[in-house]
């Protein structure tokens, strides 16, 4: 009979050992089972042949018949043998019966349990390694997204603070930028200014310069006509030194011009359109100064050309100090002002240099502080990786192992439950074939004894005994279909071992071939 437990629960290392030790036991139990009914039907051949011997004793005391008390004698055997055979045959027939059912429930039962197992055991299979690759698949997309998600923080970590270090310098440029367009414009005013100042001097002493020649002339009048011909001398010498005035002043004030305009363009236009409108002009209030000092100097020259001359001479060395007083300080302060200009622009330039270097140099530590955080990071990633394999390298050996030890245990249980049951079957068909040659035996001796009785007796008790030999035939028919059944029986339970012991090692084919799927889907992740 077959195990009702043979589902087993499914572990970690294959099946429970407890769940097996009881389907062992329970297979053991079913062997003694059938060794009880084989028990039986060697006790209901013993019967048997008893019965034989007393028919055979009776037959025996006998002797040679006669036809008187004949009668009384063959009416009880016939009786009895009747029943006997009556009883047989009820009985046989209740046990042949009794035991198609069992064997058609049995085998359907085992038919139905072995499908379940296999369908189970395949279920089972198919659910744990789909658990691996789901477990290997999950803790896999669990690192690479810890791992995405770390390397995007730091990413957008480095971002902000390159964001922040970019927009910081932009700040201090833009500062330092703004403090140096200011200062420059400071210094261009105060240029503008000091021009200012320089020109409105200048018109004052110009003014000045107009008063006192006006007084000049109005003292000179009386003596013009005596100075005429001087004044004509004195005139040239004028107009001479006035050229070289005109033409030192050009020259100064383009000197100026251009010293002025290495500062800035502008600067340079508005000074040198003042300085040009400064020029016209006292180039204009000279000449009308010489023309008319021209006509009072024609009127005057002769009575005061030496007066003239000396005053003239006096005036002129006087304005030509005075001229080159003002345009040597004019240059000095266009001088001190480039020259500050010059050292505000180089210090404000060196500062932007080091700024732009120390915050080159601050971008570059921070640059190399994130490679470095990254490379470790990617190193980190990469152990954790290798770690990953190796974990899952031991635990693919160690399973590897625990179902080798227990395909090997498996296999060797499964091979001592068939030594077990050749041993048994071999004995089942032992004892069943010295059972058919005692029957055998006592058939032979039966038929031989009926046949010697049926020659001395009378032709009716040959009839009955022979079917008495049907009946007893009908028994060994039966007992030989009985042990037919328990050799199937044994053979189908052999048959069921070597299908489990084939389950098995088709289920650790089929784990082994999961684990090596979930390995190459867990490489392939990676």
């Amino acid at each position: 009979m077959a195990a009702e437990t043979t589902d087993f629960t499914q572990v970690f290392r294959g099946y429970d050992k407890d769940e097996v030790l009881d389907a062992i036991s329970s297979l053991q139990r079913d062997i003694i089972t059938a060794n009880t009914k084989l028990a039986d039907v060697s006790k209901e051949n013993k019967r048997l042949l008893a019965q034989i011997d007393e028919l055979t004793a009776e037959l025996d005391e006998v002797g040679s018949p006669t036809f008187s008390g004949l009668g009384t004698k063959l009416e009880n055997t016939l009786r009895i043998a009747e029943e006997q055979s009556t009883r047989l045959i009820a009985q046989a027939d209740i046990d042949a019966e009794t035991l198609r059912r069992t064997a058609v429930a049995e085998s359907q039962r085992v038919r139905i349990e072995a499908s379940e197992h296999a369908e189970k055991v395949t279920a089972d299979a198919r659910a744990q390694a789909k658990y691996l690759v789901d477990t290997a698949r999950s803790e896999v997309d669990d690192m690479l997204s810890r791992a995405q998600e770390s390397v995007a923080a730091n990413r957008m970590d480095a971002d902000r603070e390159i964001a922040l270090l970019r927009s910081s310098a932009l700040t201090d440029i833009t500062d330092a930028q703004g403090r140096a367009r200011r200062e420059a414009e400071a210094i261009i005013a105060e240029a503008h200014k000091t021009a200012a100042e320089i020109i409105a001097t200048a018109a004052e002493e110009a003014t000045q310069a107009r008063a006192e020649a006006t007084g000049l002339a109005q003292e000179t009048a009386q003596a013009r006509a005596e100075l005429a011909a001087e004044l004509d001398e004195a005139r040239s010498i004028t107009a001479t030194e006035n050229e070289q005035l005109r033409i030192d002043t050009v020259r100064s004030t383009e000197e100026l011009r251009l010293r002025v305009s290495a500062e800035t363009t502008h600067q340079q236009a508005e000074l040198e359109s003042k300085i040009m409108t400064q020029r016209t002009n006292l180039d204009r209030e000279i000449a009308t100064t010489r023309a008319a000092w021209e006509q009072e100097q024609e009127q005057y020259r002769l009575n005061f050309a030496h007066e003239t001359e000396t005053q003239r001479q006096a005036l002129a060395a006087e304005l030509a100090e005075h001229r080159a007083t003002q345009l040597a300080a004019i240059e000095q302060e266009v001088s001190d002002a480039k020259i500050n200009h010059q050292q505000v622009t180089a210090d404000l330039t060196a500062e932007i240099e080091q700024r732009r270097i120390t915050q080159e140099k601050e971008l570059t530590r921070s640059r190399r502080s994130l490679e470095s955080e990254l490379a470790a990071q990617r190193a980190a990633s990469e152990q954790a990786r290798i770690d990953l394999d190796i974990e899952l390298a031991h635990k693919r050996d160690a399973a590897a192992q625990e179902l080798l030890a227990v395909h090997t245990e498996a296999a060797v249980s499964s091979q001592a439950l068939l030594e077990d049951a050749k041993n048994e079957l071999a004995e089942i068909n032992a004892r069943t074939a010295a059972s058919r040659a005692e029957l055998e035996r006592l058939s032979t001796e039966a038929r031989d004894a009926v046949r010697d009785q049926r020659e001395n007796a009378y032709q009716e008790s040959r009839a009955r005994i022979s079917e008495a030999h049907e009946q007893a035939s009908k028994l060994v028919s039966d007992a030989e279909h009985r042990a037919r059944s328990l050799v199937a029986e044994a053979e189908q339970r052999l048959a069921y071992l070597r299908q489990e012991r084939e389950a098995v090692a088709t289920y650790l084919e089929n784990l082994r071939g999961a684990l090596t799927q979930a390995e190459q889907l867990t490489t392939e992740k990676q």
